[in-house]
């Protein structure tokens, strides 16, 4: 299969992978004394009826939870469990949630990346690198079959420089445009971006003169990946076009882009002699014994593990689905997902990410004032706002013997004219470390100026 074909039938074949069911997983989450509870039921949809996770995600997830709630004939299985810190990676991701408690009140934190990658920087790294091997390989291949042509110079320089940089982009694109997909899931607005998705590489290929007309819809369904001759033939074209050759001529510059079964032998002649193929080989004896009924490797086998490494589900947006809900005691102050007043949940709906995808974050801070403390000390209840919360996250700095001496300053505190003046009576016992010290003082002015 030529390379080009190759490139060609995976992107459809992402574009499908997550056509053929799905899994879906709702969390319940709710705060407790003793941390987080959370409760998470898994299916699959693949079509009527429901069908139940497999042996191996329920072992998995037994391995997280301390409980399973719903007996094994169970389709939607159910586990539960309570986390003091840090959260399950039952979704392919990390987590942790915080209870950050002081005199004042208590600000909480949850954070939760769903799926993806836990190192970003490197899949791009990693996807450029295999970007610039498939080209490289592509401009040797060129190189070779150009060696006589007095056009190999302005064809290698092309390949060499303004593709690799758009197929670069195009990479880069391919991991960043389904993001678009996921907030439209949230919102509950995308039964078509996945096409979305596409029409954004279609149009970057366009603008950047890949296509000979100026239809991006036009230009798509020029392609199609079963007829061989015709891919090469718009290959041809679209070469000369962009070497500023005459696309009319591309048959006389690229001979050997004519006939689909010569190009198939003469790149696998020319993959059979790269290092990785060879390395491929050896693995393959070396397995031979233990192994006999596996064939030997296909040299586009080598392409398709490049363009894999390029490529791979990140022109699909994943079917998988997550559906979060954390009940709170009121309004949360930031957020990400969507508060509902009437029965103080928060939710979230996400298509989880691939593995090698760049991740998705959910997030929630709120605040519970302690009213009695409040009332009984200051003689009113300051707002359980963002100020609120730093003092308690600021709070949480401090050892936990001088939040002993703090706390014990406010209990010695009542309501009336001296209160403020009270408050700033407060020192710390000596010897003290600076940043503790500085942290009482921050806490002190904080009240001083809330009161």
């Amino acid at each position: 299969m030529p390379r080009f074909r190759i490139v060609l039938a995976l992107t459809l074949s992402t574009v499908c992978a997550g056509c053929g069911g799905r899994t879906v997983y709702e969390v319940r989450l709710e705060p407790q004394a003793d941390g987080l509870r959370r409760t998470l039921t898994g299916w699959r949809e693949d079509g009527q009826p429901d069908k139940r996770l497999s042996d191996d995600e329920l072992r998995r997830l037994g391995t997280m939870y301390r409980e399973r709630v719903t007996p094994p004939n169970e389709l939607r299985q159910t586990f539960r469990d309570t986390f003091p810190r840090d959260l399950p990676a039952d979704l392919g991701g990390w987590g942790t949630y915080r209870a950050l408690r002081s005199p004042l009140g208590t600000a909480y934190r949850y954070y939760e990346r769903l799926g993806g990658a836990a190192d970003p920087d490197a899949e791009l790294f990693n996807r450029r690198a295999a970007v610039d091997r498939l080209v490289d390989l592509v401009v040797g291949w060129f190189d070779e079959q150009l060696k006589s042509s007095p056009v190999r110079d302005v064809v290698h320089r092309f390949l060499h420089q303004e593709f690799r940089q758009d197929l670069r982009n195009v990479a880069l694109l391919a991991v960043t445009l389904p993001l678009e997909n996921r907030r439209a899931a949230a919102d509950g607005d995308g039964p078509n971006r996945r096409e979305s998705a596409l029409v954004g590489l279609a149009a970057y290929a366009a603008e950047h003169g890949y296509f000979l007309n100026d239809d991006v819809g036009a230009a798509w369904s020029e392609f199609d990946p079963k007829d061989n001759d015709g891919v090469l033939r718009i290959v041809r074209r679209v070469l000369a076009h962009k070497c500023g050759l005459s696309p009319t001529d591309s048959e006389r510059h690229f001979p050997f882009l004519v006939d689909a079964r010569t190009v198939q032998a003469s790149l696998d002649a020319y993959l059979r002699q790269t290092p990785e193929f060879r390395r491929k080989e050896e693995a393959w004896r070396a397995r031979g014994p233990q192994s006999p009924d596996i064939p030997p490797p296909e040299p586009s086998s080598l392409l398709g593990d490049l363009v894999g490494r390029s490529f791979d589900h990140v022109i699909a947006t994943s079917a998988n689905e997550v559906r979060i809900t954390l009940h709170l005691p009121g309004p949360p102050l930031a957020t990400c997902g969507r508060y509902d007043e009437s029965d103080k949940t928060l939710r979230w709906t996400v298509k989880l990410p691939y593995g090698r995808d760049l991740p998705t974050y959910v997030h929630a801070t709120w605040v519970v004032a302690d009213e009695a403390f409040q009332t009984a000390h200051f003689g009113r209840v300051l707002p359980a706002d963002d100020e609120l919360a730093r003092f308690a996250e600021l709070f949480a700095t401090i050892p936990a013997a001088r939040q002993a001496e703090f706390t014990a300053h406010l209990k010695s505190l009542e309501p009336g004219d001296a209160l403020k003046g009270r408050v700033r009576d407060f020192r710390f016992s000596e010897p003290i470390d600076p940043p503790t010290r500085t942290a009482g003082e921050r806490l002190i002015e904080f009240l001083s100026q809330a009161l």
